[in-house]
């Protein structure tokens, strides 16, 4: 891996790069919004539904990330990726031109439906591509990546919200996953799906499912994962009201 990283070709490194900026990106979808949600309160009148907000986006990951991948072996993951991305730009415009916290939570929802395609196809990708004494050190160096984004999010999107307003914060990301649409469009053309023997179905989705759920030991250690990432992601959702309006710190300290 790392003769890929120092010696290996420009294609190389750029495939490598771009499976490892999938990480991030969904995590970065989530973080940039954070510091606008008391401005949020003030302009739609509504804390509830501010916070409904954040519960509706987290909702619809957590149900796309049920889908994506089984999406992916019957549709191939380039198709799947570029729908992901291609919800997300559709879930942000909405949101940048929304009148309503109604029509802001439709947005949020496509966001959170298409962000969920990053972290599994980013998994299916990589393992698609390397051999498993790889596979671990990209995974390494994309969690290590991913937990920069809970402090450059924030910081980025508060900046952002000081000087341009609420808006402009989904517009710069809204730039960004333009961007990222075109560099995935051209950079998938070269990563090829593995060979799958059983097509899977929506039959194949329910029986590994029954069995997942009917083990003791899956539930043993999700419930330790949800409880773990469920008070973190209840942090930094509460945070942003705790500092600005409890505290009564300034967006740019936030």
């Amino acid at each position: 891996m790392a003769n890929i990283l120092t010696q290996g070709s420009k294609q190389d490194r750029a495939k490598v790069l771009f499976l490892l900026s999938m990480f991030p990106l969904a995590w970065f979808s989530m973080k940039l919004s954070m510091p606008a949600l008391p401005t949020l309160v003030r302009v739609f009148h509504s804390a509830a539904l501010v916070k409904l907000s954040v519960t509706v986006f987290f909702v619809c990951y957590a149900i796309g990330q049920l889908l994506w991948g089984l999406l992916s072996h019957i549709y191939s993951r380039r198709l799947c990726v570029m729908a992901g991305l291609l919800l997300m730009i559709i879930g942000t415009v909405i949101i940048v031109i929304t009148p309503s916290m109604a029509i802001y939570m439709v947005g949020r929802g496509c966001e959170g439906f298409g962000a969920a395609m990053l972290s599994p196809l980013g998994r299916a990708m990589i393992g698609d591509t390397y051999q498993s004494r790889d596979i671990g050190f990209i995974m390494t160096l994309a969690s290590v990546i991913c937990c920069t984004i809970p402090t450059v999010g924030p910081i980025v999107g508060s900046i952002i919200l000081v000087h341009a307003g609420w808006r402009m914060i989904f517009g710069c990301f809204l730039g960004i996953l333009m961007i990222y649409f075109v560099i995935a469009w051209l950079e998938l053309s070269h990563i090829q799906q593995s060979q799958v023997h059983v097509k899977p179905s929506w039959q194949t989705l329910k029986d590994d499912y029954t069995m997942i759920l009917s083990s003791s030991r899956f539930w043993s250690y999700s419930m330790c994962y949800m409880l773990c990432s469920g008070t973190l992601l209840s942090y930094y959702a509460a945070m942003p009201f705790w500092f600005v309006d409890q505290l009564h710190f300034p967006l740019h300290y936030y």
